[in-house]
C-alpha cells in the first residue's frame, strides 16, 4: 500500500512542483499531508477485506495487526499531520483540519466490516469536500 499512496503523492505534488519551480521545503508538508492521507484510505480497504486477504494468504497491514490495532496506527498516522497546519494560510488551514476530521470520521465508521460501494465513496468523497470547500471560497 505505501508503493501506490506513495506514487500518487508524486503523482499530485512533485511532478507540478517541478514544473512551478517549488523547492523540497515547499513541498514536502503537502506531500506527507497527501501521503498519509492515501496509505490510511488505501489501508482501510485492506481492513474491509481481512478474511479474504486472510484466505487468498495475502499478508497485508491488516491481516498481521489486526483491524484493531490497525485502526489505531491509522489513527496515529492522520494525527501525525496535525503539526503541518499551523504553517499554512488560514484558508488551507480551515481546508486541512476539516479534510482530517472527515479522515477520522472514516477511520472509526470502516473500522467494522460495511458495504463496498459506500466505503469507495466515502474515501473518495474526501476530495468533493475539497472541492466545495474551495469552490465557496472562490478559490476555484
Amino acid at each position: 500500500m505505501m508503493a501506490v499512496s506513495a506514487t500518487w503523492t508524486l503523482v499530485v505534488t512533485l511532478l507540478p512542483a517541478i514544473d512551478q519551480g517549488l523547492g523540497l521545503a515547499e513541498v514536502a508538508p503537502i506531500s506527507w499531508f497527501i501521503l498519509a492521507n492515501m496509505f490510511v484510505g488505501n489501508v482501510l480497504f485492506d481492513i474491509m477485506d481481512i478474511e479474504g486477504n486472510k484466505a487468498a494468504g495475502v499478508r497485508t497491514l491488516s491481516v498481521i495487526l489486526g483491524a484493531r490495532k490497525t485502526t489505531i496506527l491509522l489513527l496515529l498516522i492522520s494525527s501525525a499531520r496535525w503539526p503541518l497546519l499551523p504553517g499554512l494560510s488560514e484558508q488551507a488551514t480551515a481546508l486541512g483540519t476539516k479534510l482530517m476530521l472527515y479522515r477520522y470520521a472514516c477511520i472509526i465508521y470502516f473500522r467494522k466490516r460495511r458495504a463496498s460501494p459506500s466505503l469507495d465513496l466515502f474515501v473518495d468523497g474526501e476530495w468533493m469536500l475539497a472541492i466545495l470547500t474551495l469552490t465557496a471560497a472562490g478559490m476555484i
